[in-house]
């Protein structure tokens, strides 16, 4: 539920909402085998890239890293990777 709002949100443009719903599902998920925690790690970069945080950009794609789901893990890192590699 929070990461189905956090997606909403953010294509809303309500990013600040949207960054609560990516932490909750981070929060909750970040040691299950689902992607969410991951997902939302990943959006919550980009969130913040967008907004000229470049630090809180680089924590949470280096967090998105860290979090290692059974699906899509490799694609998820790959674009957490680029993000970073944005930022330097």
């Amino acid at each position: 539920f929070t990461y189905r709002m956090g997606r909403i949100t953010h294509s809303l443009g309500r990013y600040s909402e949207a960054l609560q719903y990516y932490q909750a599902t981070i929060d909750k998920g970040a040691n299950e085998p689902w992607y969410f925690a991951c997902r939302a790690a990943l959006e919550r970069g980009h969130i913040f890239e967008v907004q000229g945080n470049m630090a809180a950009a680089r924590t949470a794609f280096e967090r998105c890293l860290k979090i290692t789901p059974e699906d899509y893990k490799s694609g998820l890192h790959q674009q957490a990777k680029a993000g970073l590699r944005r930022l330097k």
